[in-house]
């Protein structure tokens, strides 16, 4: 049986959504040092959410109450990007308005593109750099989490912001693939982040406009 201090420092390197696996699979591998920082991290959470954030665990096992612990925590990072995902969004570099699919590291990656996210990614030669079309010719911020503030500042904007304000409290990557006509395949954006230690990714596709529509 290994230290509850090395246990720990497992479970701390497995993270928020691999962990609980682990603690299923093997119960004994969860002690109560572990729960106890399960506890401390989502109470650290609330603080950097500026939220109370509800955790329905009462009586449980060690291994119940931790895993309770850690999908709080996951469920409170995820709900502004879920949020935003449902919602006609426009996006930095799309001419319409688009919903988004959100992908969450599993304990099957073994790369940087979670959740089988990899399919999506076009090759990384074809990534366009929006900066200065965004400045430039929309006058809008270089920055693209900025920008797709101002483009949907007169509808949808608190849900925006708070999308944006959560990612701000973590590390993000934001790339954008223009339209390939040779393989018919449609702009695309990509917004990677790690909240938390809780990693995924918001992809947009820009959808199809009919044709017809101009002519009406």
């Amino acid at each position: 049986m290994m230290p509850a201090d090395v246990l720990l420092r497992l479970h701390i390197l497995l993270g928020l959504q691999v962990a609980p696996v682990f603690a299923w699979t093997a119960p004994f591998v969860t002690p109560l040092v572990v729960v106890a920082h399960a506890r401390a991290q989502l109470e650290l959470l609330e603080v950097l959410l500026e939220t109370e954030v509800p955790c329905g665990f009462t009586f449980f096992s060690r291994v119940r109450m931790y895993c309770a612990l850690c999908s709080a925590a996951v469920a409170a990072v995820a709900a502004p990007l879920l949020a935003v995902a449902e919602l006609d969004l426009f996006y930095p570099g799309m001419n319409e308005a688009a919903q988004g699919h959100v992908f969450w590291a599993t304990y099957r990656d073994t790369t940087d593109a979670v959740g089988g996210l990899s399919m999506w990614v076009p090759p990384a030669n074809q990534r366009l750099d929006l900066s200065d079309y965004l400045a430039l010719d929309l006058g809008l911020s270089s920055d693209p989490l900025e920008a797709w503030l101002e483009l949907n500042a007169a509808d949808n904007l608190a849900p925006v912001q708070d999308a944006i304000t959560l990612l701000h409290r973590g590390a993000y990557a934001f790339s954008f693939y223009p339209r390939d006509c040779e393989t018919d395949r449609a702009a695309r954006c990509f917004l990677q982040f790690n909240v938390f230690g809780i990693a995924g990714a918001l992809v947009i596709e820009e959808p199809e406009v009919d044709p017809a529509g101009f002519y009406i």
